[in-house]
């Protein structure tokens, strides 16, 4: 009689084969996940970059509407003396270069209501109220000062990941192709013609002194009415939803954009000349 032998079925991998897996599916890996990261990267860089250029584009409709600008800004700082030390604050909540520009390249700027010079300014451009900390917008005048830029803001951070300023390498941020610098020297100069080609870019023969004050587009912003200066509020005539924040922050941080005004001392009505992200970049208010 003859009896067929039963073939053996193997059921386990070998360990040779295992380590063949392994090591392919870790090539796959390698391979395929910094095309992921370089996609998130693209995405959050284009949705900052429509987020930016959209606070921009509503706070100039909301202008052309209503003849001025939203009201209720954040000042960016801890206090209604425009204060930035205080720990565990707004200020320690934004980026590391929003923090450390606000911090060290601004200085406080007094302000009061109808006073005819900075605080008048921003009233004359419908920006009755301003808010800091945590808190509601409040009556400029109960809040008695904002920052002004003093020197240049950098955007780029170390290998560490600390502010390295421009000082020691750090990219300037530039608005209409001019350091902030030259916009700070331009506007306090008594004599027009001693300016240098890129500070008259800056400012008009004809215009009056002025300091740059960076404003946050945080949700304490007032859509909904208009402040003209000496009428009281009113509807505004646009319909605008709170605007978008800077995707590169993590949720819970102050990660508004930033409008930087033009606000003169003799009184006259501030004007908006850019937005910024609280991370990196400026965009010119007259692209728009």
């Amino acid at each position: 009689m003859f009896y067929q032998k039963e073939r053996m079925t193997r059921k386990n991998f070998s360990l040779i084969e295992l380590l063949i897996v392994i090591g392919i599916m870790g090539a796959l890996t390698a391979m395929i996940l910094p095309h992921f990261s370089d996609s998130e990267s693209a995405a959050k860089d284009t949705a900052c970059d429509y987020n930016n250029a959209g606070t921009l584009r509503y706070v100039t409709m909301f202008e052309a509407s209503n003849g001025v600008y939203p009201s209720g800004f954040h000042t960016g700082t801890d206090s209604e003396v425009a204060g930035v030390d205080v720990a565990d604050g707004v200020i320690d909540a934004m980026a590391v270069v929003t923090r450390e520009n606000m911090k060290e390249k601004t200085e406080v700027l007094a302000i009061d209501s109808d006073d005819g010079s900075y605080g008048q300014s921003l009233q004359e451009a419908g920006i009755a109220q301003l808010a800091y900390e945590k808190k509601a917008a409040e009556d400029i005048g109960t809040v008695t000062a904002v920052r002004a830029v003093s020197a240049d803001w950098s955007d780029t951070m170390n290998a560490d990941g600390s502010y390295k300023s421009v000082v020691d390498g750090g990219a300037p941020l530039q608005l209409k192709g001019v350091v902030l610098s030259d916009w700070v020297a331009a506007g306090v100069a008594v004599d027009w013609s001693t300016l240098t080609d890129d500070q008259k870019r800056c400012r008009k023969a004809t215009e009056s002194v002025f300091k740059i004050v960076p404003l946050f587009v945080a949700t304490t912003v007032d859509w909904e009415n208009a402040y003209p200066y000496g009428g009281g509020s009113q509807e505004s005539k646009i319909s605008i939803t709170e605007v978008g924040k800077c995707p590169w922050l993590d949720a819970g941080s102050f990660r508004y954009y930033i409008c930087l005004f033009k606000v003169y001392e003799d009184g006259t009505a501030a004007k908006l000349i850019g937005t910024a992200c609280p991370e990196c970049g400026i965009l010119d208010a007259d692209d728009f």
